[in-house]
């Protein structure tokens, strides 16, 4: 079981477009155990293909929030994982620099998106990430 640390209300957004609607809107404490204890890596980011395949997200059976940003290693300080909602507070990283061109301004909007993660959903073996207006921002897939 996943402890949850004290964040407002996610409020209703159940008015949106249906291709905007919230996966989730009502945090719980049930957790798909798939999300638990797989290394997931980032196969699109807002709708976009990626540098490379490097960027990963891990969540430990304990709830703690790590994984590599294309450039740094990076953890959640605060997380809040309940039965479809997800939200990254306190992302922290390393500063040591990156491998090439681009790869800054990825890592920049992969963590930018990370700490905007509202929702998220397990499906075909894919973890989707929503922000609060219901819009996918990240899609991994599991390790192989």
């Amino acid at each position: 079981m996943i402890s949850l640390v004290a964040c407002g209300s996610l409020g209703d957004l159940g008015a949106q477009a249906d291709n905007k609607r919230p996966i989730h809107n009502e945090p719980s404490t049930d957790v798909e155990g798939d999300l638990l204890g797989t290394e997931w890596v980032l196969i699109s980011l807002n709708g976009s293909g990626l540098l490379d395949d490097t960027i990963t997200l891990v969540i430990d059976d304990n709830g703690v929030v790590m994984g590599y940003g294309g450039c740094n290693n990076y953890s959640v300080r605060q997380v809040a994982i309940g039965k479809g909602s997800f939200r990254a507070f306190q992302v922290l990283h390393e500063d040591r620099g990156c491998p090439g061109e681009g790869f800054g301004q990825q890592e920049d909007a992969y963590l930018e998106a990370l700490g905007n993660s509202a929702y998220y959903r397990i499906e075909d073996g894919r973890l989707e990430i929503q922000d609060a207006a219901g819009e996918t921002t990240l899609v991994y897939a599991t390790r192989e």
